[in-house]
């Protein structure tokens, strides 16, 4: 039961944050922010440039919540933006 509360928490805040509610988008960055770091750590294999990739990510994930089609897919869109992120920061290095 937790896990479709936090869904529905998360559906919440995106559609809050698409209309226009600043603290539900405050909310749902502060919600998110710890995941995604974490994410991007793992993938960079360290710490340094997780939250500069993060960052990044959400400078893309905040004006493109618009075209999101279907807000329970926010969590694996997210990470996807966060995903690409970390990938092109990895290519830049190996140039």
């Amino acid at each position: 039961m937790s896990g479709n509360v936090d869904r529905v928490f998360n559906d919440i805040l995106v559609l809050m944050a698409l209309d226009g509610d600043r603290e539900a988008l405050e909310k749902l960055a502060r919600r998110w922010w710890p995941r995604h770091y974490a994410h991007a750590s793992r993938l960079l294999g360290h710490y340094e440039g997780a939250a500069d990739m993060v960052q990044e990510a959400w400078s893309q994930i905040i004006p493109g919540l618009r075209k999101l089609n279907d807000v329970s897919r926010f969590p694996a869109w997210s990470y996807s933006i966060v995903s690409r992120r970390c990938y092109d920061l990895i290519r830049r290095k190996r140039s």
